[in-house]
């Protein structure tokens, strides 16, 4: 029996350090490959100038982020989906977040993967908020920035990206992040 623990703590050790040797993009890429989703050649990176893309909001407009970050000293990009209770969560301290800092030059944009704009335009309504609402219906954006996991976080500056985190984002952590950049 103990030979068998040891034989299961080692294979654990051996499977870790294997994806601990994966770069976090590499993984990230590897899994949304598993998962069937499109995925650019190039998926950007910290460093990396955002990949450009036109997505329309929750009205019908089309919005560019080249012209977002040229407006904006910062630029939150969030890949979410209203059934993800972590994004839920996440969409409050974002709005929150674009409340205190808009001013300042901070544009957040929210980017619904996957849902129609009936759906969508539901669950914003009835929380209130207010922040840009992009629709990634057919899931291109997210292939082209690699998103597997969700809520996913992408910081841009007129520099490119500087943050990129999978998982929710505590008010503090967001807050503590952006004004780095600000």
């Amino acid at each position: 029996m103990a030979l068998l623990g040891i034989i299961v703590v080692g294979l654990l050790v051996y499977l870790g350090g294997v994806v601990y040797a994966l770069k976090k993009d590499e993984f990230w890429g590897i899994w949304a490959r598993w998962k069937g989703r499109k995925m650019a050649p190039g998926v950007p990176r910290i460093g990396d100038l955002p990949v450009d893309f036109t997505l329309r909001d929750l009205n019908g407009n089309e919005v560019t982020l080249s012209k977002v970050v040229k407006e904006h000293k910062v630029v939150i990009i969030d890949f979410f989906a209203t059934w993800c209770p972590p994004c839920r969560t996440g969409v409050g301290y974002l709005h929150k977040l674009q409340r205190a800092y808009g001013d300042l030059g901070l544009k957040v944009l929210i980017i619904d993967i996957g849902k129609d704009a009936y759906a969508v335009k539901s669950f914003f309504l009835a929380g209130r908020y207010s922040l840009t609402i992009l629709l990634d219906e057919n899931e291109d954006v997210a292939g082209m920035y690699g998103v597997a996991g969700i809520p996913r976080t992408i910081f841009i500056t007129k520099k490119g990206i500087v943050e990129d985190h999978v998982g929710l984002m505590r008010y503090s952590v967001l807050e503590s992040t952006l004004r780095q950049y600000l």
